[in-house]
């Protein structure tokens, strides 16, 4: 595997964590919906556009992936950094549908790119003892980039939210910028070979390591518990727990600060060994329960908050197992391969517990509660046969 030289290593992740951490502030980020419907979209709009752009990051996740083996990963960084760039420069202009779902077209472009470009160029910068590590600084870097927007909004921007939109703008432009002064990445020979060549190591790669979909299945069970249960049931848990209203912002905080779980992410993992996935996935069921059947503010939050721990923990992890399977062929397309299979398995498990949540709140999570434990068992399964 060709790995980059030590001090361009250290480059590039410094680099790769400054880009996570601007790209942080999203400084309209509290008020996102408001500020869509304030500028002529309904809430039907919204959820079209969010669906439009999923199908279209799908379709272009494996192109993306090749274009990006093609050209290298640091031209893709550069070019993906630009378009989600240009993307928010939209946004801060956007008034009615067509200039929002050109704006959610941009966005595609990014996650696509961005899919197998970051993670496999970090990997290759770090290398795999490191990779973890690595990855958890990346996921922080964003998540310190986060907070210190979500306190610039409230001190600076609460009542001008197109500012604020201009100077996420900002902020991502310096982005782009950054990635222009990454180091290039080595090629490898399955790098430059034919497109039909590089599809074809998708296969071959999941033929010569089929644990690895036990591996992509577990990684979609605690995604999907975790997005679901923290992004949007966490507000209506809150609500039927009795907590006020002027606690739901601190809580947002606190819930946002349990993302930096990943940071310390390869320490746990050093420690548990091949426990560290089960366990992670145990503590995602737990807090999964926990809040689905709690009745008191302080067990309902603290399932919640164990659920976005065990999920940002699990993140770094994974993702340096996943770049550890690829024995031979494209790392990018076939990362983006992965994903592409991975967000369908999301795509129909979120209806299901969006199903079951219309029904009944707490039969939801006691879903999430036992994907999390499926999850368990496929991890368990995963390091077991890689022994």
């Amino acid at each position: 595997m060709p790995v980059f030289q030590t001090a361009r290593a250290r480059r590039a992740c410094v680099l790769m964590c400054l880009i996570a951490f601007l790209q942080g502030f999203v400084l309209y980020a509290p008020v996102a919906a408001l500020y869509r419907t304030g500028a002529g979209l309904t809430l039907t709009q919204i959820a079209l556009l969010e669906s439009l752009s999923y199908v279209l990051t799908v379709a272009l996740e494996v192109p993306l992936g090749a274009l990006c083996a093609r050209i290298g990963y640091k031209r893709m960084l550069v070019l993906v950094n630009f378009v989600f760039f240009a993307s928010k420069l939209v946004f801060w202009r956007a008034y009615g549908f067509g200039m929002f779902l050109a704006e959610r077209v941009l966005m595609s472009v990014v996650s696509a790119g961005l899919s197998g470009c970051d993670d496999a160029y970090l990997y290759l910068a770090a290398g795999p003892e490191e990779a973890q590590r690595a990855f958890g600084r990346y996921s922080v870097s964003g998540t310190v980039g986060l907070l210190a927007s979500s306190a610039a909004f409230t001190l600076l921007f609460s009542d001008a939210w197109r500012a604020a939109a201009l100077w996420t703008a900002v902020f991502y432009g310096a982005a782009a910028a950054c990635a222009l002064a990454l180091p290039d990445a080595p090629a490898s020979k399955a790098d430059r070979a034919p497109l039909a060549a590089q599809l074809r190591g998708i296969a071959d790669n999941l033929r010569a390591q089929p644990r690895v979909g036990l591996l992509l299945a577990a990684d979609v069970l605690l995604t999907i518990s975790g997005q679901t249960v923290t992004v949007f049931y966490s507000q209506l848990l809150y609500k039927r727990c009795g907590v006020p209203d002027a606690w739901l912002g601190a809580l947002y905080v606190l819930l946002t600060l349990c993302a930096l779980s990943a940071g310390a992410s390869w320490r746990a993992a050093r420690h548990l060994k091949k426990r560290f996935g089960p366990c992670v996935f145990l503590l995602g069921a737990a807090g999964c329960f926990a809040a689905g059947f709690a009745r008191g503010p302080v067990l309902c939050a603290a399932g919640v908050f164990a659920l976005q721990f065990a999920w940002y923990a699990w993140q770094p992890y994974s993702a340096r197992l996943q770049n550890d399977s690829v024995a031979d062929g494209a790392r990018s397309v076939i990362l983006s391969g992965y994903s592409m299979a991975q967000n369908l398995g999301t795509s129909g498990l979120s209806l299901a517990l969006g199903a079951v949540a219309d029904v009944q709140l707490t039969g939801a999570l006691a879903l999430a509660g036992g994907l999390c434990a499926l999850g368990a068992a496929l991890a368990a399964r995963y390091v077991r046969r890689a022994a």
